[in-house]
């Protein structure tokens, strides 16, 4: 009968060990991500939050957040229109996800911004989920590479299309001047000009699409 009771009080202690553990690791995975998290209850008071949290808000809004703090003091002027009515969606359990961009001083930063209902464990909700990541940077690559896939696609009709008239005239003016021994006339060495000037203005569009 001790024995039973010992192993059922281990087999507890276990599990509280074990969850304060999954916990921790919550928690740190939590605190570590660059994304911007924020807790907020029914009261539009945050109840949580992680580092780059804190951080971002001392940075632009000049705050020191702590649990209690109005939400509606950490967001930036231009969002609060659009905060409070996903807030609103958020309690009434509707996620809403979008990108907005937003100025901070000199900095302009662009967001995927998440508004997602926070359940408690008996399936009411309890709050508001914010997650907001910065795609500034990723979006800024992205249109990068569709430039230089234009670019590409430029460089290649121009080569396709415009190459090919005064390089076939320079290659038949060269035919003409071996057959013709090498001796050439004034209007030829002017055709050959002529080639090798279109060839020059399609270079330099080449390498306009490059830089």
């Amino acid at each position: 009968m001790q024995r039973d009771i010992n192993n059922a009080l281990q087999e507890i202690t276990d599990l509280k060990n074990e969850a304060k553990s999954s916990k921790n690791k919550l928690r740190s995975f939590f605190e570590s991500s660059s994304v911007i998290h924020l807790l907020i209850d029914t009261d539009l008071r945050v109840i949580d939050y992680n580092r780059a949290a804190v951080n971002f808000i001392k940075k632009h809004c000049k705050i020191n957040i702590k649990v209690g703090t109005k939400a509606s003091r950490l967001i930036h002027k231009d969002q609060v229109a659009s905060f409070m009515e996903n807030y609103v969606k958020a309690l009434d359990g509707i996620p809403v996800r979008m990108e907005q961009e937003f100025k901070y001083g000199g900095e302009r930063i662009l967001w995927f911004l998440n508004y997602e209902p926070a359940w408690d464990c008996d399936g009411n909700i309890l709050g508001m989920s914010y997650n907001a990541v910065d795609i500034t940077e990723k979006v800024a690559n992205e249109n990068k590479i569709v430039a230089q896939y234009y670019s590409l696609e430029s460089i290649a009709y121009i080569h396709s299309h415009h190459f090919r008239a005064p390089v076939t005239n320079i290659m038949g003016l060269m035919n003409i001047f071996k057959i013709n021994g090498y001796k050439t006339t004034k209007q030829e060495l002017l055709m050959m000009q002529r080639a090798v000037n279109e060839l020059e203005v399609q270079m330099t569009r080449i390498e306009n699409h490059l830089v």
